[in-house]
């Protein structure tokens, strides 16, 4: 996997994800993630919004690092599921490049497909940061689009 600014541990590819008090049910999710980073494949998962509300999601995971905010996130393109940001489609979905919280996706939901994303997706009229990622800060690793 390519790093965007500093040379990942063995410990874990989730390095905003390693504090001593992590919770268990963290824990659950991270080997799929990773798995899904290094294959670059898409996933299906279930996340619970700031509100409590349980949706679900289906996409690609194009980046993995810490928010602004000191969460554990991943930039994911969004292809299939809901989403409860009420500037979007009425249909309950909406295309695009998303920012997840690892903290809400729901323990034993996310499910690795067979379907293999070879180059990001840099939708018209979109500038992509190929290192990086506005919205993080520290170090960010990015999907491994070569295997």
């Amino acid at each position: 996997m390519a790093t965007a600014q500093e040379p990942m541990s063995q410990a874990s590819r989730f390095p905003c994800l390693l504090p001593t008090s992590l919770p268990t049910a963290l824990l659950v999710r991270l080997p799929l993630l990773e798995s899904a980073l290094e294959k670059s494949v898409f996933i299906r998962f279930k996340y619970k919004d700031e509100n409590g509300v349980v949706t679900n999601r289906y996409g690609t995971i194009d980046k993995e690092g810490t928010s602004l905010a000191d969460n554990g996130v991943i930039r994911f393109w969004q292809t299939g599921g809901a989403t409860t940001n009420s500037k979007n489609r009425q249909d309950g979905g909406q295309i695009g490049y998303k920012l997840f919280r690892i903290d809400r996706i729901i323990p034993n939901s996310v499910e690795l497909t067979n379907m293999k994303s070879y180059t990001p997706i840099k939708p018209a009229g979109m500038v992509y940061n190929p290192t990086g990622d506005k919205k993080m800060k520290g170090a960010i690793t990015i999907a491994n689009y070569k295997k």
